[in-house]
């Protein structure tokens, strides 16, 4: 009984003690979780703002949508200011939302540089959303003090990224970066709007990034560098990864490129250069011709993938006419897969925002990947889970092996498990997977049907794995 009252007492001492908040902890705990936080804000810089897919209108308040560390953790209390100011380090992310009408005073970013002593920067400067659309003069006015403010720290920066809305409106390469930049592993250069001149009226200093893995440049920056400079791969050895976003040479004046404009087949040449060793590709908003009419193929292997974006009907056809495709994957954004003709051979495909018009079916029947991803596409239904089903000596997508399925509305769960019941019938005849055509993995998020307690169970039964999250038509979660 003794014992039993000592433990009472003991619990009623614990009820009256106040309870233990973040404040209490050690500081050296303090700053390993505030190093944590760091690198997550890091590895947030490189990634490019995109188009939330669902309706969040608090997705529109910028303190929610730039990783503003270590901005917002000082202001909690004295005693975390003291810790965060402790270390040099987290001085290291500068993050500037371009807002015309209520810009971050200058004074704070350098401020940050201040802080930050000779240690790597991770730089990001783009566009606020929700804020007023800039005009070009606008933009290059709130851009062009920060370029000459940066400029003495490029040197030791890690990662330097500019989301813009005007390409006129961008640092340039060989006047506002150059020489050597020693720590710079990735560069990303984007835009909205293709509105630069068609040729620099600088001139050009060389550029050299003996580090740089990841470069991401909007069409004149490229054009212009190639133009300089025919060599440039020579100066990024590491290079692995490039993007290309808006390139529209006009008919008329068009890009020059050693005195020629720059056609389909010069881009290419560059691309496939011996001094890169490209593994990913991306290309948005790019149109290119082949003015001479004449067939030519070109070799591209890439490890990773070849990512095309906004493309026309016809560049899209040139491009993959005139390209030999090695690629462990393809990624497809609004493009026509009606002028693609037969798919280059890839072990994924990935599909985002395809027209109701594709034949999705048609292009994807003799496909001969194991991975399969649709995204926002209205052309995904059940004619194409139909096509999949194909029962006899030959299936559709025959080596296809997991299935993702994202914001995609138009099937339904019935077709779904026929096509599942059709290629996995043997999955319950023995211990052993059979194999192609049986499907393996199924994951389904976003909008899209409901499915209920029996048929996911149903699923369950035939599949290795299942994931389903979806928020139906009307709006309610489904798990």
């Amino acid at each position: 009984m003794a014992h039993l009252l000592y433990l009472d007492t003991l619990a009623s001492k614990k009820i009256q003690r106040h309870p233990a908040t973040i404040e209490d902890l050690p500081a050296k705990l303090l700053a390993k979780i505030f190093h944590v936080v760091h690198s997550e804000s890091v590895a947030e810089l490189s990634r490019p703002p995109t188009d939330d897919p669902y309706d969040k209108k608090w997705f529109l308040r910028p303190e929610f949508v730039l990783p503003r560390f270590p901005d917002t953790l000082i202001r909690v209390s004295a005693h975390w200011h003291d810790i965060i100011s402790s270390i040099p380090e987290f001085r290291t992310n500068i993050v500037f939302a371009i807002d015309i009408v209520k810009p971050i005073p200058i004074f704070e970013i350098q401020s940050s540089l201040d802080q930050s002593f000779d240690l790597p920067l991770d730089i990001l400067i783009t566009r606020c959303p929700g804020s007023a659309r800039p005009t070009s003069d606008e933009e290059t006015a709130v851009l062009s003090p920060l370029v000459a403010l940066f400029a003495p720290h490029f040197h030791r920066c890690r990662s330097l990224s500019f989301y813009g809305i005007h390409s006129s409106a961008l640092p340039q390469l060989g006047r506002d970066l150059s020489g050597t930049l020693p720590s710079l592993v990735t560069l990303r250069l984007e835009c909205e709007i293709d509105d630069g001149d068609a040729s620099p009226t600088f001139a050009w200093q060389s550029i050299s990034c003996p580090k740089l893995d990841t470069l991401t440049l909007d069409g004149h920056n490229f054009v212009n560098m190639t133009n300089m400079n025919r060599s440039w791969p020579l100066q990024f050895p590491e290079l692995k990864s490039l993007s290309i976003v808006h390139l529209k040479p006009s008919s008329n004046e068009g890009e020059m490129v050693n005195g020629e404009r720059i056609s389909l087949y010069g881009f290419l040449d560059v691309l496939v250069d011996g001094s890169l060793r490209l593994e990913y590709l991306r290309l948005r908003d790019v149109e290119l011709t082949n003015p001479y009419s004449e067939e030519f193929f070109v070799d591209l292997s890439l490890k990773k993938a070849l990512v095309l974006e906004d493309l026309s009907r016809s560049f899209v056809y040139e491009l993959l006419f005139s390209l030999k495709l090695r690629s462990a994957e393809l990624h497809v954004s609004r493009c026509s897969l009606n002028a693609m003709g037969r798919l280059p051979p890839t072990l994924a495909l990935r599909l985002e925002e395809i027209g109701e018009f594709d034949n999705v079916a048609g292009h994807l029947k003799d496909w001969q990947g194991t991975s399969l991803t649709f995204v926002r596409c209205m052309g995904f239904g059940d004619d194409f889970l139909d096509m999949l089903a194909a029962v006899g000596s030959y299936s559709g997508a025959a080596h296809l092996s997991r299935l993702t399925i994202m914001d995609c509305p138009n099937f339904t769960v019935d077709s779904l498990k026929r096509m599942i019941g059709s290629r996995n019938k043997k999955v319950e005849e023995g211990d052993v997977w059979p194999g192609p055509p049986a499907l393996e993995e199924l994951v389904v998020t976003g909008k899209g049907p409901a499915v209920d307690t029996a048929d996911a169970e149903w699923l369950r039964s035939r599949l290795k794995y299942l994931h389903w999250r979806v928020a139906e038509v009307d709006g309610d979660a489904n798990d």
